[in-house]
């Protein structure tokens, strides 16, 4: 997982077969950031997020 840019984590080992409900928090500072989540055989997951309370998102990566 990618901020700004910055990898900020680890859901999953590129091996397991999904994300199988892995969650992942962080602080991160009021304004614009962009999320990027990558796996292996699968589409990178990209969002533009606007951070201003807290924010949850649901992610589903689609098979290559």
């Amino acid at each position: 997982m990618f901020i700004d840019g910055t990898k900020v984590g680890v859901l999953a080992r590129e091996e397991a077969s999904g994300l199988g409900g892995s969650a992942f928090r962080c602080l991160l500072a009021p304004g614009h950031h962009r999320l990027k989540i990558k796996k292996v055989n699968t589409k990178s997951f990209v969002r533009d997020i606007d951070m201003k309370k807290e924010l949850y998102l649901e992610v589903t990566l689609a098979p290559l």
